[in-house]
């Protein structure tokens, strides 16, 4: 008779899509780019691209390569988040046009440089609730 006791040794973990296979989310398979399940599908493929990022050989250079911007804020109306929506995306492709090289060379190879991606989005924020004691 065998006997095994498994222990809970990290602080949190997080299930990637690879696990799940063609039952994972895929942004490509939906097509409302403005829906929840849009960006559910996005941030699974955050997870599993910062996975894969941090399996790459050991470089100082590439643990720092991560940006993280987190924010709460309030619309009055559907046409403030209009709004709002249209000046942020015409801001950040500006700012990525501006700032980066192209992803692609003009025959569809890879350009030089590191890639990288970006997933921006907001969504309604309901307060968690206290569990009571």
């Amino acid at each position: 008779m065998f006997e095994q006791l498994y222990a809970s040794s990290a602080d949190g973990y997080l299930l990637l899509q690879e696990l799940l296979g063609a039952a994972a989310a895929d942004w490509r398979r939906i097509p409302d780019s403005a829906s929840a399940e849009y960006l559910m599908a996005l941030s699974a493929q955050m997870q599993s691209d910062l996975a894969r990022a941090r399996g790459l050989p050991a470089d100082p250079a590439r643990s720092a390569a991560v940006f993280s911007l987190k924010s709460q804020f309030r619309f009055r109306s559907p046409d403030e988040r209009e709004t709002f929506s249209r000046a942020l995306r015409s801001a950040v492709v500006e700012v990525i046009a501006r700032h980066t090289s192209p992803y692609l060379r003009p025959d569809g190879r890879d350009a030089p440089g590191e890639p990288f991606r970006l997933v921006l989005g907001f969504y309604p924020y309901a307060a968690e609730t206290p569990v009571p004691s």
